[in-house]
């Protein structure tokens, strides 16, 4: 009898260590990703555990806290809230450690920060023994980097070859991607203007450049919108027949009026965008000279909505994205405002400030530039002097660069190695601004 028993008792301790045995060759402990990164604004998001047995999960910083729950039996979705990063912090990372049956999974959480870190490095000007905006050659210099001089910065293009040019005092500049600078031809002699240095135009607002060579500066004094061709023949694209009395017409060429037509942008048909800034309006002109109105009333205010109905208040500067989007810097609002090819007008940012943040959180005070890169983000460049970044997923940056700038007045542009540049009005230098590493939202 006492043999049967020792015998079924050896026999339950053993099933009793295979069983175990087993257990520990079973077991699974899975986390579903190794690390997640998010945003820098504050939020809520989870981590998957796959397993069979029990777990526990620990190792949250201050700035991350674990929701629930925080131990369990099988699998489980874990949910954290972490904490705003608006950039004195940099980048950080929190741990978390999952433990199960002698085993642990480390998760990590990388938080963007809101300052991206870019440098800024110097393509020209600063030449030259003063820098008064109307100082005479001191201000003209022709030259290589920092050799060459300017009297004012106004405008900024960059043609296919990442050539920029730049609006002076009435004259338009020529850089090279070496920081080779000359000066362009103007309108005279024209029939416009007979008389005057053949380098000069009579009050440039901005310039542009299209795929063919040609170039087309916005006049604000003629109300007026010029092209010349690579050969040097001028002509008038539009307006120009209101001198010197303003006007407000829709129509195809002479026979369309502008009141201080100042920024432009080109889209991808090759129609012309411009800023009508006395007027209030966006308008459109095709390369056959026909301008129609975008957006905008002849009155100022500050109302989103279909294109007859939304309204403006001193509008800075224009961009478009790949999408035929036209993004403007509505100054006299505070805003950065959005229109779709259909004329549609929505407010993307706006209220006074320098918040990062998502785009109904974010705020930018009295944009003066703006620029949109090929991946949907848009550069704007506001009253605090800083270059701010909105990106394609709707979140507001700002570039912590390794130097100050003055005023910047539609002096922003991408080049088309997505490239971005600075025309330093205050400082009369072109700088080529490079990010470290681009945000993921």
């Amino acid at each position: 009898m006492r043999l049967i028993r020792l015998v079924s008792f050896l026999c339950f301790v053993t099933v009793l260590c295979f069983s175990s045995c087993q257990k520990k060759e079973n077991q699974i402990l899975i986390v579903t990703k190794d690390s997640l990164r998010v945003s820098f604004w504050s939020g809520v998001d989870s981590v998957k555990i796959l397993t069979n047995d029990s777990w526990e999960i620990s190792g949250s910083e201050s700035w991350l806290r674990i929701l629930s729950p925080t131990s369990g039996i099988g699998n489980a979705t874990v949910s954290f809230r972490y904490d705003v990063n608006l950039g004195w912090y940099g980048m950080r990372t929190a741990t978390l450690l999952i433990k199960s049956a002698g085993r642990t999974v480390t998760f990590r959480i990388i938080q963007d920060q809101s300052y991206l870190k870019a440098s800024a490095t110097l393509l020209a000007g600063g030449g030259g023994s003063s820098q008064d905006e109307y100082n005479g050659p001191d201000g003209h210099l022709d030259g290589i980097g920092s050799e060459a001089s300017f009297g004012s910065l106004r405008g900024l293009e960059v043609d296919n070859q990442g050539n920029l040019y730049v609006v002076d005092v009435k004259k338009v500049r020529k850089i090279t991607p070496e920081g080779v600078v000359t000066t362009m031809p103007g309108l005279y002699p024209s029939p416009y203007n007979p008389t005057g240095p053949n380098d000069s135009w009579n009050n440039p607002g901005d310039v542009i450049v299209d795929k063919q060579g040609n170039m087309y500066v916005s006049d604000r004094n003629d109300n007026a919108i010029y092209k010349r061709t690579p050969s040097g023949v001028i002509s008038l694209l539009a307006g120009g027949n209101a001198i010197p009395n303003p006007g407000f017409a829709d129509g195809n060429g002479a026979s369309a009026k502008f009141n201080c037509p100042l920024t432009m942008v080109m889209d991808s048909q090759g129609n012309i965008i411009v800023n009508d800034e006395l007027n209030y309006r966006i308008r459109r002109i095709t390369p056959s000279g026909d301008v129609t109105t975008i957006a905008g009333q002849s009155w100022f205010g500050f109302t989103d909505g279909p294109r007859n109905f939304a309204s403006f208040h001193l509008i800075q500067s224009e961009t478009v994205d790949s999408l035929d989007n036209v993004y403007v810097a509505d100054w006299g609002n505070s805003a950065v405002r959005k229109i779709t090819p259909d004329g549609t007008v929505k407010t993307l940012v706006s209220g006074r400030g320098a918040w990062d943040g998502p785009l109904l959180q974010a705020t930018i005070e009295e944009p003066t530039a703006i620029a949109a890169d090929k991946k949907g983000n848009v550069f704007v460049f506001d009253r605090g002097h800083k270059i701010r970044m909105i990106s394609a997923k709707g979140m507001v940056y700002t570039l912590d660069v390794n130097r100050n700038f003055g005023y910047c007045e539609n002096g922003l542009i991408v080049g088309p190695d997505n490239t971005l540049y600075i025309a330093d009005q205050s400082h009369w230098r072109i700088y080529k601004i490079t990010i470290d590493k681009m945000p993921e939202f």
